[in-house]
């Protein structure tokens, strides 16, 4: 498929390739110094994950379901996707389709954010240096991988999570902080069934000065886990 819903009238990725199963989009890396990922209408059924070697910006591979075909502009370093509405019956007749793939180029860090609730997200980050992560109005079944930060990376969700894992190297400082209750909590070497109100963790070692994943769940949290592995 060939065609692309791309704004003509910004900087744009084309589909690098005629295949019927899925459409393929990216953009030059140029003189980007670092990145920046948004979905302003939140996703499903994605795969994230990172090439410090690749000669794009991005790299990315939606499933062949036309109505899932999103609408991407390319600005500078900030790459904006936005999936068009499509009615329920769509959703249910495709939960089978093809994941949405995207792939940023490791050499620089990235801020990624999520407008409008993510679930199903698959995010293997090990080589990104990712300075930031939002998810707004919820997250479920998300498992996200990550890299020694450099400095402080903050990491926010906003509108509760459920269903999530979040590994981070043993040797990265980590703080956490829930508002509105948790159940199911496993932080680092700590588990916990049941947690009203607020609550503000630290691992063991934690030096603020350091650096480390600053991580900000509002909302609540149903069966998390956030582990140093």
């Amino acid at each position: 498929m060939s065609t692309t819903q791309n704004d003509p009238s910004a900087l744009t990725g084309e589909p690098s390739d005629g295949q019927s199963d899925s459409i393929n989009f990216s953009a030059p890396l140029a003189s980007s110094k670092s990145g920046r990922l948004v979905f302003t209408s939140g996703a499903e059924r994605l795969e994230l994950n990172s090439d410090p070697s690749m000669p794009h910006l991005y790299q990315a591979r939606f499933g062949r379901f036309v109505r899932f075909t999103p609408h991407i502009r390319v600005q500078a370093n900030n790459v904006t996707i936005e999936y068009r509405r499509f009615p329920s019956y769509d959703r249910l007749a495709n939960l089978r389709a093809p994941l949405t793939k995207i792939s940023l180029n490791g050499s620089i860090p990235w801020e990624i954010e999520f407008c409008n609730s993510v679930s199903h997200l698959n995010a293997d980050l090990r080589q990104l240096r990712l300075r930031s992560l939002d998810i707004l109005n919820g997250a479920s079944q998300i498992r996200l991988m990550l890299s020694p930060p450099s400095g402080t990376s903050y990491l926010y969700i906003s509108g509760g999570i459920s269903q999530g894992t979040l590994l981070v190297p043993p040797s990265a400082n980590v703080k956490v902080q829930v508002s509105g209750g948790a159940t199911n909590l496993a932080f680092v070497d700590q588990r916990f069934d049941m947690i009203d109100g607020e609550i503000s963790l630290v691992s063991s070692g934690f030096d603020g000065a350091k650096g480390g994943y600053d991580i900000c769940l509002s909302g609540g949290a149903i069966d998390l886990t956030i582990s140093q592995h």
